[in-house]
């Protein structure tokens, strides 16, 4: 019975791409088994390998972990598989065009190995696949990659992780992302949380990621944007609560359709300050997550309503955090009375006052030395305030009620 190569490219599709090739990454394992599939589907005949070899290629991973080799006899180091790949996009063939399949490229390099090889084979890699969608790029070392000479056409996906504090890395990103107008997310998480300084809003006048929906990153990141017709989805690491103000000033304010944000690792006190700031750079939020409780959120909400309403009044679900260590809690350096329950319900009664399309409220407490997270619940649905407690343990990710 004959097949044609098209039906074989359909049915191994559905094996690497269960959703469509921009879709999150998959975890190495899942890949791996992909890959053992895709690998025998090449080996029935011509035909399917025709069908199934663009698919099998269109993906590749390439991270800190030794994997074995195809024949499962030894373990091959990252660079090596590093090298072979390189080696395969440099001779492609009549039959198979390699560096035309490949869609999906992930490397993820240990501070271990040597600076200087890695820069010449990733940036040759890199050169040869210029029909990436999704790039990520993660290293621990101090690698200066020329990205001023990459270009891909078709890529709508980045992921930047690389412990380099210099500005002329810094500033060779800026004007690499400009020159990808197709990019819709975005992820520039500095490794360790501290990038090198360059003022990205020199970089506006070419008005850089116009269709860009969703990012990760710092609020200076967020300084290249000039407008946001279409972000949708922040998540910002932030920095300190002393500069975090003064940022969101420096931005292309307002981004009025941003609806959903993160902050991670929560270290902004909820306050009257810092709620005034969000709105005027972020005044559609939807979901708000990442922002801290302290004193300062329980004066908000019995002193500073009055000035706090009409803040982000589409908002919907906010979720806020607090860390303690028995009585006290701490964010930032800085410790404070843990906030008793009482006090926070009362708080969380008043949210509507602030917040008319308020719906869910949640306040997550980490105790320090325990894998257990307190949940309060609050709920809106019914036109009163609802509570429930859990405790949520960080391994299993269950709930139970107290």
């Amino acid at each position: 019975m004959h097949i044609p190569p098209e039906i074989c490219r359909l049915i191994a599709e559905v094996i690497r791409y269960p959703l469509d090739v921009t879709s999150p990454t998959r975890n190495t394992e899942d890949w791996l088994k992909e890959n053992t599939t895709l690998l025998a589907l090449t080996l029935v005949s011509k035909t399917w390998s025709r069908g199934a070899a663009p698919v099998l290629w269109s993906e590749i991973l390439i991270d800190r972990v030794d994997r074995p080799s195809v024949h499962g006899k030894h373990s091959v180091h990252a660079l090596i598989r590093a090298s072979r790949l390189l080696d395969t996009l440099r001779h492609s063939t009549p039959f198979h065009d390699y560096a035309t399949y490949l869609k999906r490229l992930t490397i993820m390099i240990n501070g271990k190995d040597n600076t200087e090889y890695i820069t010449r084979v990733v940036e040759e890699i890199l050169s040869h696949s210029t029909h990436l969608r999704y790039l990520r790029y993660s290293a621990m070392e101090m690698v200066q990659l020329q990205l001023s000479s990459l270009q891909f056409p078709h890529l709508t996906e980045i992921k930047f992780s690389v412990c380099n504090t210099s500005e002329s890395a810094r500033e060779q990103l800026g004007r690499f992302l400009a020159r990808h107008p197709s990019l819709k997310t975005v992820s520039l998480v500095p490794v360790p949380t501290i990038w090198g300084w360059y003022d990205w809003t020199l970089l506006r006048e070419f008005n850089p990621l116009p269709n860009l929906q969703t990012f990760w990153g710092t609020v200076a990141d967020l300084c290249i944007l000039r407008s946001s017709e279409r972000l949708a989805a922040l998540k910002i690491i932030p920095g300190n609560r002393r500069s975090f103000i003064p940022e969101l000033a420096q931005l292309a304010n307002p981004f009025s359709r941003v609806n959903h944000l993160v902050m991670s690792p929560p270290k902004i006190p909820l306050d009257l300050d810092t709620l005034k700031a969000l709105h005027q750079s972020f005044p559609a939020l939807i979901t708000l997550d990442g922002l801290v409780t302290t004193t300062t959120f329980i004066k908000l909400m019995k002193q500073d309503i009055g000035e706090a309403a009409g803040c982000l009044p589409h908002l919907t679900r906010i979720t806020v955090h607090e860390s303690s260590h028995g009585d006290l809690s701490f964010v930032d350096g800085v410790f404070y009375q843990s906030l008793q329950d009482d006090a926070l319900e009362r708080a969380f009664i008043a949210l509507p006052q602030i917040f008319p399309a308020i719906q869910i409220a949640m306040h997550l407490r980490d105790e320090r030395g325990t894998a257990e997270r307190k949940l309060t619940l609050c709920s809106f649905a019914t036109g009163v305030a609802v509570f429930k407690r859990m405790k949520v343990h960080f391994a299993s990710g269950a709930a139970l009620l107290m």
